[in-house]
């Protein structure tokens, strides 16, 4: 065959090979969600699910405190594996291969929480004081938004051990509240904060414009955060969720706060499949919101986070007593964190004597030219913090007209009247914007404020 000929042949047989090699399914590395990292906590007493990607029908195998655990890929690469329930304890390590390998070293065993909300929930701990546990666990989810729910976290993300450098950028509520578990439960906490300051709570809600067309104004405006930032989650096993959000609501968009955050609760319970997922939540705190022009309108949405403790496995921390009118973020965050902490320790991890709350609004009942105040969550008796006359209390009549009222303590009980209405209908306590009452149990816990005929 003459030269030609050769090179004619060799080179139609060369770009039939580069078209073969260009057309054939390329091979993946098997690939974990950024939530999986060393250094990580995986929930204790829980099946915990393992899941990542590979190329389509890839055998995929994991070792684990040395078990092992096959599965395959499916046709659109995504595997899964579910792994007993394990007591806590750690350190371990995690072997995942396929057609490469991947490990993760010092995993622990413990419980995990996920951290969420605005500004209070996303400040650090800064210069405060802070304990350091190596048990305790951080993972920071990066901020940003998407038009639809994603499977994985959007940047790069890892867990870390809590130091001298990873705990001052790290949500001060959420690391107070995760210190003070491990010092009461001496397992490893795992916390993840997934926040972004000056967000209204619709944001943080699931795609939900099909099912509520009513929300569809507010639903169109953006790619919601839940998308980016809690969606890539929701596999992952946690204990429960504090919540820590709202301002944004009192200056923005309301809603209707009560129907917006049981909507929240439920769609994020039905996500991670628990129906009573723990969900504890930071009541709004004293704060001059001088562009609502309504004093009234942090009270009410107050009220509304007050009437979500109708939910199973709920809480409420209140805030009146640690914060400055004149500043929107609490300084004292630890004491934030601490209060969120005794609600977990009695409702979740079930500890005896543990008073959890302060006084919060049951019932009442008109005596005459008087009110009878009823309560629950008195602790060991109810109390004035300074020892002045209860302040912040208000009573109507019919004509829905408030004046401020006269307390008395009668032993679990209060009695509330005013001499300018003498036949009293309704109390309100705390009802201002700015109001910083002195009613707390002998605990040294506040009252939540209240509206009776709200």
């Amino acid at each position: 065959m003459p030269p030609a000929d050769n090179l004619k042949n060799f080179f139609i047989f060369s770009l039939f090979i580069l078209l073969f090699l260009n057309i054939r399914p390329a091979l993946a590395d098997v690939r974990l969600p950024k939530i999986f990292t060393s250094n990580m906590v995986l929930q204790r007493d829980r099946p915990i699910k393992i899941w990542g990607w590979a190329s389509p029908k890839e055998g995929v195998n994991l070792i684990f405190l040395n078990t092992s655990h096959s599965t395959q890929a499916d046709s659109n690469g995504y595997w899964e594996i579910k792994l007993p329930v394990f007591s806590a304890g750690g350190p371990y390590r995690m072997t995942i291969t396929g057609r490469n390998a991947i490990q993760l070293d010092n995993i622990l065993i413990g419980d995990v929480w996920v951290c969420s909300g605005q500004s209070n929930m996303n400040r650090g701990v800064g210069s405060n004081a802070f304990e350091i546990h190596t048990d305790i666990r951080l993972f920071q989810v990066p901020q940003g938004s998407s038009d639809s729910p994603q499977a994985d976290i959007l940047d790069a993300a890892a867990w870390t051990t809590s130091n001298a450098k990873t705990v001052p950028p790290f949500s001060g509520v959420c690391y107070f509240f995760g210190t003070d578990l491990y010092d009461h439960l001496h397992v490893p906490i795992g916390l993840i904060n997934s926040s972004v300051s000056n967000t209204w709570i619709q944001l943080w809600e699931p795609p939900l414009k099909a099912i509520m067309p009513f929300f569809a104004e507010y639903i169109d405006q953006f790619a919601t955060l839940y998308n980016g930032m809690i969606s890539p989650l929701t596999k992952f096993s946690i204990k429960g969720i504090v919540w820590y959000q709202g301002e944004g609501n009192v200056g923005g968009k309301n809603y209707f706060y009560f129907n917006a955050l049981k909507i929240l609760i439920q769609s994020w319970r039905s996500l991670w499949q628990d129906n009573e997922l723990p969900f504890y939540i930071v009541q709004l705190a004293p704060y001059k919101y001088q562009n609502t022009h309504n004093p009234y309108r942090l009270p009410e949405i107050r009220e509304e986070q007050r009437h979500i403790l109708s939910l199973p496995s709920t809480g409420l921390v209140v805030t009146t007593d640690v914060a400055s009118p004149d500043n929107l973020h609490i300084e004292n965050k630890m004491e934030v964190g601490r209060r969120l902490s005794l609600w977990a320790l009695a409702r979740t991890y079930h500890l005896g004597n543990i008073v959890y709350s302060g006084p919060l609004y049951q019932s009442m009942t008109a005596e005459g030219g008087k009110i009878r105040v009823y309560f629950d969550s008195i602790g060991h008796g109810l109390a004035s913090r300074d020892g002045k006359e209860l302040n912040w209390f208000e009573v109507c009549g019919q004509n829905s007209i408030f004046y401020p009222a006269n307390v008395r303590i009668d032993g679990d009980t209060l009695i509330v009247w005013s001499e300018f209405v003498p036949q009293p209908v309704a109390v309100r306590f705390g009802w201002y914007e700015s109001a910083q009452p002195n009613f707390i149990n002998k605990d040294g816990l506040p009252a939540a404020p209240f509206n009776t005929s709200y």
